[in-house]
C-alpha cells in the first residue's frame, strides 16, 4: 500500500484545466538545496536537503543514515530540549506541536 501524497497546486505548477502538472515535479526533499542535484541527506524537521558533494559546505549536521538537521532545525530542536522559549537573540519562539496522520 502506497502513502497518500498531497502537494500544493502552486508547487506542482498545476494546470486546473487539464488536471496535470505543467512541468516535471521533484520534491525539495529529494534535491540538494545548494546545487539542485539529487539529495543524499534530508533534515529530520523540514524539507531542506543536501547531496554528498555539498554537505561539507552546507549548514547541515549529519546524524544517522540519510538524516540530519539543517542549521535552523537544529537550533529549534536544541531550544525545545532545553525547554526555552526564546532564542539566543531574545526572540520569542512559538512552537506548535501537531500530529500528522497518514492513511
Amino acid at each position: 500500500m502506497g502513502l497518500l501524497e498531497m502537494y500544493h497546486a502552486d508547487c506542482l505548477d498545476f494546470d486546473e484545466t487539464t488536471g496535470k502538472s505543467k512541468s516535471r515535479f521533484i520534491c525539495n526533499w529529494h534535491k540538494c538545496d545548494t546545487c539542485k542535484r539529487a539529495s543524499d541527506f534530508q533534515c529530520y524537521c523540514c524539507l531542506k536537503s543536501v547531496c554528498g558533494r555539498c554537505i561539507k559546505s552546507a549548514d547541515f549536521i549529519h546524524v544517522k543514515g540519510k538524516k540530519g538537521f539543517c542549521d535552523h532545525s537544529l537550533k529549534l530542536t536544541l531550544l525545545v530540549e532545553e525547554k526555552k522559549d526564546v532564542d539566543s537573540d531574545g526572540v520569542f519562539l512559538e512552537i506548535t506541536i501537531f500530529t500528522l496522520f497518514m492513511f
